[in-house]
């Protein structure tokens, strides 16, 4: 859903940086 692909779009670019 929406959650998830926020969370690869902005929480995976910071965790690698």
């Amino acid at each position: 859903g929406l959650a998830i692909s926020t969370f690869q779009v902005v929480l995976v670019p910071t965790i690698v940086g």
